[in-house]
């Protein structure tokens, strides 16, 4: 349970005010006499108090069989959160089996590696650092549209060859998505990330949000490859390069007017998009862009941020 005391506020020669911190936090922080912190005003009035010294957190996981759905899914739920080291233990012992399952599965986060094994279970530590979320959501919306270009064409040609490229790439997504969630997550935690990234709290949210969207349209990019398509497409995929070009200056630039223009270039394609299945998956394609570009009201905290 995270620590919430109530302080009184100590005056100290006449003019400075001190007050006392946590035993449990000081020693959890490694911290001593003469130890340095950083003391820094955060949003509403409130005071913020962190260390430059980084920080990993560790969990265990404890299995009493070895059932894939069960394991892997926690295994999961535990990197999403934004653990460093994941202890596996299986009360029964790790067959090679679910060796092999473990470690196939890992390939999809992104860097999670096994550190120990033995006969009970396995120690997994991502050695990877929390990638910047602006640069990490413009690779999403790279990869989500390029999906989707292809998966328009697959539609028009018939090329299963291609559709399979976009198979592929949704992967390549999933992976994307599931670091933004732990990027989020993390700094959320930790205040010297979000320092670092140079991000606000709430465009953290919003980022989470961005790539929640993005992750969906490489999903219907993929579903779109099942679809046909004949006949004249029109201005369809130029307006939809241009949506996602607005969508994602809007996220990023926070500027209205661009907000305006993707609802815009929204409603006029919305007029002229037909019938069925392929059409339908545009449609919320299209929707979900707009979706984006209404993130862009919060403003990035600091674009300085590293």
């Amino acid at each position: 349970m995270a620590l919430r005391l109530r302080r009184r506020l100590q005056r100290v020669g006449g003019g400075t005010f001190v007050v006392s911190l946590p035993k449990r936090w000081v020693e959890r922080m490694n911290l001593n006499r003469g130890s340095e912190v950083i003391v820094e005003e955060g949003p509403g009035g409130s005071v913020i108090i962190y260390t430059d010294e980084p920080s990993q957190l560790k969990t265990s996981v404890v299995f009493e069989s070895e059932k894939e759905d069960v394991s892997l899914n926690r295994i999961l739920s535990k990197y999403l959160a934004g653990y460093d080291v994941i202890e596996i233990e299986f009360s029964e012992g790790m067959n090679l089996a679910t060796r092999r399952k473990i470690i196939s599965f890992i390939k999809n986060l992104s860097g999670m590696e096994v550190e120990e094994e033995s006969e009970l279970g396995m120690v997994l530590r991502c050695i990877s650092s929390p990638m910047n979320p602006r640069g990490l959501i413009k690779k999403m919306h790279r990869i989500a549209f390029t999906m989707l270009k292809d998966a328009i064409l697959v539609a028009r040609t018939g090329n299963r060859e291609l559709a399979e490229m976009v198979r592929d790439r949704d992967d390549e997504l999933d992976r994307s998505y599931f670091t933004a969630v732990r990027t989020a997550r993390k700094a959320l935690m930790d205040f010297r990330l979000m320092r670092r990234f140079g991000i606000s709290p709430v465009k953290l949210m919003d980022f989470r949000m961005a790539a929640m969207f993005e992750e969906w349209i490489g999903d219907h990019a993929v579903d779109l490859t099942e679809t046909r398509f004949e006949g004249d497409m029109g201005t369809l995929p130029k307006d939809l390069e241009v949506l996602q070009n607005l969508a994602l200056r809007s996220f990023m630039t926070g500027e209205e007017v661009l907000v305006h223009k993707v609802k815009n270039l929204s409603e006029r394609m919305g007029r002229y998009l037909g019938e069925g299945e392929f059409f339908e998956l545009v449609g919320r394609v299209v929707r979900t862009y707009t979706d984006i570009a209404d993130l862009s009201s919060s403003p990035w905290e600091d674009e300085g941020g590293q």
